[in-house]
């Protein structure tokens, strides 16, 4: 295995990268719905809900999530009680790493990397993930410190300032667009797209280094000593062949 010479910390976020958000949040509403179909439905609204409200100010994220999961009840037509909202915010610390998060993590310790989380979570809940997952990284960053949430770049600027990590020796990892990979980008952060849950990429394409289906293949990627494809010939490309030809592209940009 080789270590990429220009990377020397690889940053993650957590919930949807590391942790199975999607099948977390799914059992817990089981619990409360007993039907499955219903339990998914709720977890797409809550993951909806999620993006808008941490773009709207700053709160504790236990106050978040159990906010996300009321509207997304409501939505549903099915009753809310207090007790859920409590309930999701405990259940967090339980829910399932997907199953190549622990193997990939230790090779990549391995080969010689720092191994950071940077987190909207709160400190307590994201301190019990780490332990009761048995995560072994250096060091974690949770969005309460800098006040805000990704996808404000401050969050990712601030995690890099505490490691000690210069922007550009870093790469960051997520299997969120909105939330992680476009403020890395504005950062000049390289970055790792882990498309876990087989989404269509944007049509315009998305400047990353790496785009991967898991944590299992980036390893390879990174292992094999493979610096990512070039974001200067990407973007030449992606100009010289627009999305929907050059007509669809200059009506976009008027507009």
């Amino acid at each position: 295995m080789v270590k990429i010479s220009g990377i020397d910390a690889i940053t993650f976020d957590c919930y949807g990268t590391l942790v199975d958000w999607r099948h977390g949040i799914a059992e817990y509403v089981y619990g409360m719905v007993s039907d499955h179909a219903m339990a998914y439905a709720v977890t797409e609204e809550w993951i909806k809900e999620d993006i808008t409200r941490v773009s709207s100010g700053y709160k504790p994220y236990s106050q978040i999530a159990a906010e996300n999961l009321e509207e997304a009840m409501k939505r549903l037509g099915i009753e809310y009680r207090r007790e859920y909202g409590d309930g999701i915010t405990e259940s967090i610390p339980t829910w399932p790493l997907f199953p190549d998060t622990k193997g990939s993590l230790e090779r990549l310790k391995e080969i010689g990397y720092k191994l950071f989380i940077i987190s909207n979570m709160e400190s307590r809940i994201l301190e019990k993930t780490i332990e009761n997952s048995g995560l072994d990284v250096d060091g974690y960053y949770a969005a309460e410190m800098a006040k805000v949430y990704k996808p404000n770049p401050r969050v990712l600027f601030g995690a890099y300032k505490r490691f000690g990590i210069p922007i550009w020796r870093g790469l960051h990892v997520s299997s969120s667009i909105d939330h992680d990979i476009r403020p890395a980008m504005v950062l000049g952060l390289k970055t790792a797209w882990v498309n876990r849950y087989g989404e269509p990429e944007p049509e315009e394409g998305i400047a990353t280094e790496y785009i991967v289906g898991s944590l299992e293949e980036l390893a390879d990627e990174l292992g094999s000593g493979n610096e990512g494809r070039s974001l200067e010939g990407w973007l030449e490309e992606r100009d010289a062949n627009p999305p929907g030809g050059w007509d669809l592209w200059m009506e976009k940009r008027k507009g």
